[in-house]
């Protein structure tokens, strides 16, 4: 099944078909064993899927490159790899696979009747979004659809960028953008048919924000004018952009004071707030200059601090023999 031209995995028995497996013994939940599952069976399929079931796998052996979210991991290493339904992951290239470990698929609705399907959304280990270097909430896609209104009044020739945390949701908040008057297109539609007729490009591909932030003048980040505490504000600054948060940063508190300290990072209490920064800012190209300059600054600082963390370490290794390639496959 597709959707959003995301491949769909809605079932137990389907992942068991995909996968070249027999038929699971309950149609809710199964454990696979890794060696078994053929992915040349069905290559294209992992290219871009949504599995819209839990699991938790325990892998290793896979030498591709996974993108879940937006964040890209090596699959060189044992890692615990899980994951909660609709979250969109791929596979950029299927290579040699020599796959061992296990996996523990189930379905939402094994969970009915029990606590636990009231409350798995409370463990984060099943959400992506901190991975993420910046999404929006629903609410969060308002507030930046409102203050971007009245940017253009005064910046006519503005555009808005917008990664959300689903990307099976890029039609819905491109119809929200049309309750403002702002016509969107997905960034897949622009790759097929450049054009200039748009305000909001909303970022429908994964693996490509890192690459875009180069684009912005002015970096949002989501998730901090809800109490999710914000998300990470390095990614941005190492882009040498300003950066804009919302009132809600208690889970990266240290990062914010130390760009707010330098002038890299502006906190908005609302969205009267958030719109005035905005305007303050493009009025004042130099203002974004000092801090687009202060933001790679401070990753220069501290990119050199960990080196020299690193250096003294190795020292230390050298002088009491130690040997720091030792056992490393273990870890």
């Amino acid at each position: 099944m597709r959707e959003n031209n995301i491949n769909t995995i809605n079932s137990v028995m389907q992942y068991h078909q995909i996968c070249g497996l027999p038929k699971p013994l309950h149609p809710l939940v199964s454990v696979v064993n890794l060696e078994e599952i053929d992915f040349f069976l069905n290559e294209e399929f992992w290219r871009h899927y949504a599995n819209n079931l839990y699991t938790i796998s325990i892998k290793k052996g896979m030498t591709s490159k996974l993108i879940y979210g937006q964040t890209e991991f090596d699959f060189d290493d044992g890692v615990l790899v899980v994951t909660a339904p609709k979250q969109v992951i791929s596979i950029e290239k299927l290579e040699k696979i020599e796959l061992t470990g296990y996996k523990l698929i189930f379905h939402p609705d094994f969970l009915q009747g029990y606590p636990l399907a009231k409350t798995i959304h409370n463990y984060s280990f099943f959400s992506y979004s901190t991975n993420k270097a910046l999404f929006l909430s629903d609410k969060e896609e308002e507030i930046v659809l409102k203050a971007f209104t009245k940017v253009k009044e005064q910046f006519p020739h503005s555009k808005l960028l917008i990664a959300p945390r689903d990307i099976m949701r890029t039609d819905e908040i491109i119809s929200l953008a049309l309750n403002y008057n702002i016509k969107g297109k997905k960034r897949t539609q622009l790759k097929l048919e450049p054009t200039a007729d748009h305000d909001l490009v909303v970022l429908d591909t994964i693996g490509e924000l890192g690459r875009l932030y180069s684009l912005a003048d002015v970096v949002f980040v989501g998730g901090s004018f809800v109490k999710v505490g914000g998300h990470n504000i390095l990614e941005p600054a190492a882009h040498g952009k300003p950066v804009l948060v919302g009132p809600y940063m208690f889970n990266f508190r240290e990062i914010f004071d130390l760009l707010s300290k330098r002038g890299v990072c502006r906190m908005a209490q609302n969205e009267s707030e958030l719109e005035k920064t905005l305007r303050d800012l493009l009025a004042h190209p130099e203002k974004m200059k000092a801090m687009g300059e202060a933001a790679l600054s401070v990753v220069a600082e501290n990119q050199g601090a960990t080196k020299r963390n690193v250096d003294t370490f190795a020292k230390l290794a050298e002088k009491y023999k130690i040997d720091l390639m030792e056992n490393t496959d273990e870890y």
